[in-house]
């Protein structure tokens, strides 16, 4: 019944969680496999090895020193070196912008989902009710459009008994043109599973947001702190932890992506900053809807300090 908090088993969702029963793994993957071996991770800046295909800091247990956690040092830091000094890259002589989305499973799967469809809406069209032209999802899950450089829009997805999402294109992109961009959706009972690890309860009268965290590269950025005016007591903070949200760590891993479960619904203003310096990395605004889930970009933006 909406309105009503959701629960579930703590002997399901444990044996789920640690693997006493395989078949309903909730490992919730929201990216690219980062390495096979830890020689793999030569490369990401810091003493790391490869635990369950993702970079992984030594000696840390995946926590504060990711990518984004020893940098901060103006032009000397690759991955945050344009904080405070961001321009967003100008789009090519059409003054177009060519966005290549990716749509699959999260959970066990990443296969695209039954009965996938997909919608390109403006930003303001909340209700998605004048959709912009754009082809269907290929086989794979493929989506890939352009858009004028002056137009903010967002991804409706829709599948078989897939939790309703939304994909929030980056304003302004990082990079030009932005990087392929993943996104792994979630079915109902799995979502329910995964929220019901926090040992709280979910409000289907609220909305969820996945905020992924880039750097200047435009790539998945670890050791970001993410904040907002718009959330209350009922909201429920958490961070990626490899494939898991952890629901008492302070900042992003390699996954790049925290949020919170629970928002109010209505229009959210959210911010991002470097754990280990403080400095701010930008923000990004979306809507937070009933029962919704919605994935949103954030890095670099003009004028964070």
């Amino acid at each position: 019944m909406v309105g009503r908090p959701l629960t579930l088993s703590g002997a399901v969702v444990g044996s789920c969680l640690f693997g006493v029963a395989s078949s309903c793994s909730l490992a919730f993957d929201l990216g690219r496999d980062q390495c096979e071996s830890a020689a793999d991770c030569a490369e990401v800046g810091f003493p790391a090895t490869c635990e369950n295909k993702l970079c992984v800091a030594i000696g840390d247990g995946g926590g504060g020193q990711g990518q984004g956690g020893q940098g901060g040092q103006g032009g000397e830091d690759p991955l945050f070196g344009c904080l405070g000094e961001f321009q967003p890259p100008a789009p090519g002589p059409d003054g177009k912008i060519a966005y290549h989305y990716r749509i699959e499973l999260a959970v066990n799967a990443g296969q695209p989902p039954p009965g996938l469809t997909v919608k390109l809406c403006g930003l303001l069209d909340f209700n998605c009710d004048s959709p912009l032209p754009l082809t269907a999802p290929d086989a794979d899950g493929n989506v890939m459009f352009e858009l004028g450089a002056d137009v903010e829009a967002y991804l409706d997805i829709a599948a078989d008994e897939l939790k309703p999402t939304r994909a929030y294109l980056p304003s302004p992109p990082v990079v030009m043109p932005p990087k392929e961009k993943v996104i792994r959706v979630v079915r109902e009972a799995e979502f329910a599973g995964i929220v019901a690890t926090s040992g709280k309860s979910y409000d289907p009268t609220r909305g969820t947001v996945i905020l992924l965290t880039v750097d200047c590269q435009d790539d998945r950025a670890a050791g970001v702190r993410l904040e907002t005016d718009d959330k209350d007591g009922d909201s429920i903070p958490y961070y990626f932890k490899g494939q898991l949200p952890n629901f008492t760590a302070t900042e992003t891993d390699l996954q790049g992506a925290g949020g919170w479960v629970n928002l109010p619904v209505g229009l959210v203003n959210a911010r991002a900053f470097h754990a280990a310096t403080g400095r701010a990395i930008g923000s990004a605004s979306f809507e937070s809807r009933a029962n919704a889930l919605a994935y949103v970009p954030i890095g670099p933006t003009v004028g964070a300090q």
